[in-house]
């Protein structure tokens, strides 16, 4: 299937195909057969003999030269094929591109390699007056998308990942990575720098380009269709060889690219973004096991980045990556069905996580990579598809394509070969078919889309609008305040506090028309801040009467003040209170609960240094006798605390943030929905 794509490229001038091979199993006798079935009666392969290879060729067609080399053994892995290809390439070749066995590249795909070097190069053919290097397409897994859940996982994270990021990158100047396929590259810049034999010898390359001033360029529209990982061990082991020589060669090339004058400010910050790249999930895993035991198992918390780290991972898990993902496979105008593989998405980055860490630890620690995993395909394919659908948003700037001819299916066993005035596009009916001799009828209607998605982004606005200064309370609240009469709080004299430790130390406070308070309970310890900057505290928070209360005969009432404000840590300096006044009547006696929201003014002047003041005091009663007595039951467990805010970020708006991701699925059902009622007409 490869070589056909190979030599069926829809290219006028001369080619060759060089397959660099190092298997150990039955490949280099599927090549030598299909080689022989282009020679004329009675010839041999023309066979060139070097240490430790050996190379045979044959001509497939008039300028289509196909070339075989064989290892004998797999030094340097794929870095070290590549060398020996273009050791031994034709003298005159310009440019070289690169696909791994399991890609189908399009007939017109090395005409449009060689458009785009054009067009950045001021439509000029002297290549060597640019600085780009390399252009870069989209690795387009989905040959076998349906093949399980793996693969449905993988194809998704290839949208977001290509559409999206690469492409963002492009667009703001930063550096681009080139993959170990789907690019072609500048023989004269490659004879001057050269395949090396890392794990991950097309990172390696990007940055070798970089040191010496080149550019790669990234395109989405140049597609070469391709095959997913299907099984757990082979993504665990691919991602591994990613992780580990990526941050092996970020360790060998730091201060070169840090530091190089060539680099602009852009590719600098997309540098040092990628260095931790896979770094991070260790990073993640390390926060999260953190931020789990002091939330479940230590009494206390531990500072902010614990927070920061656990709950980076599941927001960027959860949330961040599955909708980049969905919005890659939004613009690719995909099936519905290929919106399942984003739930896959999210359980195989977890599974992937610990694997990713230990491997980039190993690469930044070891002095040398370990060795090269192959990761072995299935050869299925389970979907019949075309071109990416984007690709006609641009059909007017970049290079077109002529429409398609009919084909037709080669033998089973025999070469995919088609004469020169049917080899438009290959006899596979799979990957090649473009479906372009359709009259496809323009939707009238496409504005009811737009007007969806505009209702939607209006109401994001509107709500966040209204949002705007509610205080966002913490994922990490830390326990509930018991209160406490000790008058000997740190740093305060004669001062009562609230601790996390529940107990019985709270005597009776009776609190009445001859005992009106105030009284005042402190935080103790200091109240934590998360690194100061202002959000502990912030959001509703909720004191709990323990006790009894006293009615001073038919229709009496007491009315007590709640208040909360800040103090310093010297319980001094009080901050404006937020107080709610509680009346009690008739059989209305405590345990009762009532709710204290901490307003916006007091969360901005929380600081490193402040306790939490509570206040309860008399306000009024109208009978004599009328009392409540907190902590009256000594024997009660739940004695009177303060209960801070719960998890909500922020409240009014949590339920449209989970109703965003919906938005590729109502539009592509509504599309879905007029393409059918177009097919009944």
């Amino acid at each position: 299937r490869a070589i056909a794509a190979a030599t069926s490229f829809d290219y006028q001038g001369e080619y060759e195909v060089i397959l660099a091979d190092d298997s150990t199993d039955g490949t280099s006798t599927i090549i030598k057969n299909y080689q022989k079935e282009f020679l004329a009666k009675g010839q041999r392969l023309k066979e060139i003999k070097g240490d430790g290879w050996v190379l045979t060729q044959v001509e497939i067609r008039p300028g289509v030269i196909l070339k075989h080399i064989h290892r004998t053994s797999r030094s340097g892995f794929k870095g070290g094929a590549l060398k020996l290809a273009l050791k031994l390439t034709d003298p005159k070749v310009e440019f070289i591109s690169v696909f791994d066995a399991d890609f189908v590249p399009y007939p017109d795909t090395l005409e449009l390699f060689l458009k785009y070097f054009k067009v950045q190069n001021n439509m000029s053919e002297d290549y060597k007056k640019s600085n780009v290097a390399v252009v870069q397409g989209y690795q387009w897994h989905v040959l076998n998308k349906s093949e399980n859940w793996i693969t449905r996982g993988v194809r998704a994270e290839y949208a977001g990942s290509y559409v999206i990021e690469r492409s963002g990158r492009e667009i703001y100047g930063a550096l681009k990575q080139i993959s170990g396929a789907v690019y072609m590259i500048r023989k004269d810049v490659l004879e001057e720098i050269g395949w090396e034999t890392s794990i991950t010898e097309d990172f390696q390359l990007t940055l070798k380009l970089y040191e010496k001033g080149y550019k790669v360029v990234f395109t989405p529209y140049i597609q070469a269709p391709a095959e997913c990982v299907s099984t757990i061990k082979r993504l665990i082991r691919q991602r591994m060889r990613w992780a580990e020589g990526h941050s092996n060669n970020i360790r060998k090339m730091f201060r070169r690219l840090m530091f190089n004058p060539k680099l602009t400010t852009g590719e600098k910050l997309e540098f040092l973004y990628l260095s931790p790249y896979y770094l991070q999930a260790f990073f993640f895993l390390v926060g999260t096991i953190s931020w789990l035991l002091s939330e479940t198992i230590f009494p206390a918390r531990l500072p902010f980045w614990t927070s920061l780290w656990g709950w980076s991972l599941v927001l960027t898990n959860m949330l961040s990556l599955p909708l980049v993902n969905a919005v890659g496979l939004f613009l690719e105008e995909s099936e519905e069905r290929d919106y399942i593989g984003l739930a896959s998405f999210v359980a195989l980055s977890y599974i992937l996580v610990p694997f990713q860490a230990y491997a980039s630890l190993k690469g930044f620690l070891q002095k040398e990579e370990g060795p090269w995993f192959r990761t072995p395909k299935t050869g299925k394919i389970t979907d019949i598809f075309t071109r990416g659908k984007f690709y006609r948003f641009i059909s007017g700037i970049i290079p077109g394509r002529a429409p398609a001819t009919a084909t037709s299916v080669a033998p089973t066993g025999q070469p995919a070969y088609l004469p020169a005035h049917l080899n438009k596009y290959m006899a596979l009916s799979t990957a090649n078919n473009q479906f372009n001799s359709f009259n496809i009828k323009l939707n009238k209607r496409r504005w009811v889309g737009k007007v969806v998605l505009s209702l939607f982004l209006a109401i994001t606005v509107t709500l966040y609008s209204f949002s705007h200064g509610v205080p966002e309370v913490l994922a990490t609240p830390w326990n509930n305040l018991f209160l406490h009469n000790d008058n000997a709080l740190t740093g305060c004299s004669n001062a009562d506090s609230m601790t996390t430790t529940r107990g019985g130390s709270l005597q009776q406070i009776t609190i009445s028309d001859t005992n009106q308070g105030p009284f005042y309970w402190y935080s103790d310890p200091l109240l934590p801040t998360e690194g100061g900057d202002g959000n502990t505290g912030a959001g509703p928070w909720n004191f709990r009467f323990e006790g009894s209360y006293t009615s001073g005969g038919g229709g009496s009432n007491i009315v007590v003040v709640h208040a909360v404000s800040l103090v310093d840590e010297n319980c001094a300096n009080p901050s404006a209170e937020d107080s709610t006044n509680q009346q009690f009547k008739g059989t209305s006696a405590p345990p009762q609960d009532v709710s204290i929201a901490l307003v916006n003014n007091l969360n901005t002047t929380i600081s490193s240094s402040t306790r939490i003041r509570m206040r309860l005091q008399y306000a009024s009663h109208n009978k004599a006798g009328t009392s409540i007595t907190l902590d009256y039951d000594a024997a009660n467990p739940d004695d009177s605390n303060l209960q801070p805010s719960t998890l909500t970020v922020p409240e009014n708006v949590v339920i449209f943030a989970l109703l965003s991701p919906l938005i590729p699925f109502l539009v592509n059902k509504w599309m879905r929905n007029k393409r059918e009622n177009l097919a009944h007409a």
